[in-house]
């Protein structure tokens, strides 16, 4: 039996996790010269910090645990009953 409303649920949080993941991996640092020592400077607020991309990962890893249960494709300790 689809429990249709944790599928659901789940579809939302695999699209919100895709989606920051898309954000962060896309999100990239421009750097800047310094005045004419060399060094590379990274533009405050360029790139997301990599706490995103775990909070990402876990977000998609949910979403597919609450898709799996919602549509009961875990098994069971007990066999499932054949009905004719």
């Amino acid at each position: 039996m689809m429990m249709r409303g944790l599928v659901a649920a789940g579809s939302v949080l695999v699209l919100l996790g895709a989606g920051i993941l898309i954000w962060v991996l896309g999100a990239t640092p421009t750097p800047e010269l310094a005045s004419g020592v060399g060094e590379v400077q990274v533009a405050a607020g360029a790139a997301p910090s990599r706490v995103w991309a775990i909070l990402a990962g876990l977000i998609l890893a949910a979403g597919a645990a609450c898709v799996g249960i919602g549509m009961n494709q875990w098994r069971q300790g007990r066999p499932r009953t054949i009905r004719h």
